[in-house]
């Protein structure tokens, strides 16, 4: 599979459930489609993307700003660390984004 960068299309399988999310039963829109898929897949999925995150780590090739899929980052610190940045610059009246803060 990995010679070739084929994924056979026989594990490449999903069965698709309605997950409802709101009070409204009866609402299309109260639903959210979930796949679920083989185990193979999942597993296989899982390895690649370890592997592939290995080797972005190993040879520092994401940028640090790179938050979503990362171990120990959350996406909410990707907007904790400019609001932090701004809010020391507003506190030592530095500029911040063309303006002066005085």
């Amino acid at each position: 599979m990995l010679f070739w960068s084929v994924f056979p299309d026989i594990l490449n399988y999903a069965i698709i459930k309605p997950l409802h999310k709101n009070v409204d039963r009866w609402e299309v829109s109260n639903y959210i489609p979930v796949s679920l898929l083989t185990s193979f897949s999942k597993i296989f999925g899982t390895i690649m993307q370890r592997r592939i995150l290995n080797h972005l780590t190993k040879y520092s090739i994401l940028s640090t700003e790179q938050y979503g899929f990362r171990e120990g980052l959350r996406t909410d610190h990707a907007t904790y660390k400019p609001t932090t940045e701004i809010l020391n610059a507003m506190n030592n009246k530095l500029l911040v984004g063309g303006f002066f803060f005085l």
